[in-house]
C-alpha cells in the first residue's frame, strides 16, 4: 500500500507544472522512500537500485544523494554482486569523499575484497 501511495506521488510531480516548496520536498522524500520500501520490505534490491538510480536522475541536488547511493551500495550487496560492490564504492567515494557513510562504504569494500573475491 505505501508504495502505491509513493507511485502516485511520483506520477502526480511528472504531471504538475508547478511546484511549490512542501510538494518538492514530500515527493522527493516519496521517490527516496520508494528505494527503501523495496529493499528493506519487499526484499527487491533490483528495484531498489532502479528506484534509487532515478532518484539520483530526478534530484540531483538533493541533501540525500549520498544516502541514496548508499542505498544501491546495500542493494548491490543484496545481490552478492562483488565486482558491482567495488564499482557502486568507487562512484560513492568520487561522489561523496566527507559522506557521513564513507567509513561503512570502504568497510562494505574492504569484506567484499578479502572474503568475496
Amino acid at each position: 500500500r505505501e508504495l502505491a501511495l509513493l507511485h502516485e506521488m511520483r506520477r502526480l510531480r511528472s504531471n504538475t507544472v508547478f511546484l511549490g516548496p512542501y510538494a518538492t520536498t514530500s515527493m522527493e522524500r516519496a521517490a527516496f522512500r520508494m528505494g527503501t520500501v523495496y529493499l528493506e520490505n519487499l526484499e527487491d534490491p533490483e528495484a531498489a537500485i532502479r528506484e534509487w538510480r532515478e532518484f539520483l536522475e530526478i534530484w540531483p541536488r538533493s541533501l540525500e544523494r549520498d544516502d541514496a547511493l548508499y542505498g544501491i551500495l546495500r542493494a548491490t550487496v543484496a545481490l552478492e554482486d562483488s565486482l558491482g560492490v567495488h564499482r557502486v564504492a568507487g562512484e560513492f567515494r568520487e561522489a561523496f569523499p566527507e559522506s557521513r557513510w564513507l567509513d561503512e562504504v570502504e568497510a562494505i569494500a574492504l569484506e567484499w575484497s578479502s572474503s568475496r573475491l
